[in-house]
């Protein structure tokens, strides 16, 4: 199983393909956010190696004040990773926002594109009719004057 770290480097990367627009931006505050990975690594390891340090102090009955310094570290890496998560939900929520607008647009697009289809289809379809309705009138005209000529032709003989 990938480490947190590498969990989100590979997240990072899906991410970052999804959006030019938002490549940026959402690049800035993961990093951040992994950032924040690393310097609680950070205090892990310190306090890994502390723990020497701790037991003197226990035996030098100075706890109190290691134990605060401590808990203060803890609460503002609390505090980092709150305000990163909190900022990477809201550029979600923005993006995704921004996804439903294209999405909208597209199809606004599509409709009318399909609208204007329909019309030119229409326009074409009556223009035709149009032009057979002509060359028909036309060819009426031309088998009743030759059926005239004909008559007359026939009456003269």
């Amino acid at each position: 199983m990938a480490s947190p770290q590498q969990q989100i480097r590979n997240n990072l990367e899906t991410i970052s393909s999804f959006s030019l627009f938002y490549s940026f931006e959402w690049t800035t505050k993961v990093r951040n956010y992994i950032d924040i990975q690393n310097n609680l690594q950070q205090l892990r390891d310190q306090i890994t190696e502390d723990h020497a340090v701790l037991m003197d102090l226990i035996k030098g009955n100075q706890t109190k004040k290691y134990c605060a310094d401590v808990l203060q570290l803890m609460d503002d890496y609390d505090n980092q990773v709150k305000q990163a998560h909190a900022e990477i939900i809201i550029l979600l929520q923005k993006h995704d926002t921004e996804v439903k607008k294209a999405n909208t647009v597209f199809n606004d697009a599509n409709a009318k594109t399909i609208k204007g289809v329909d019309k030119s289809i229409n326009d074409i379809a009556t223009t035709l009719k149009k032009l057979a309705k002509a060359t028909n009138d036309q060819v009426d005209t031309a088998i009743q004057s030759t059926n005239a000529l004909r008559n007359r032709i026939e009456n003269l003989m």
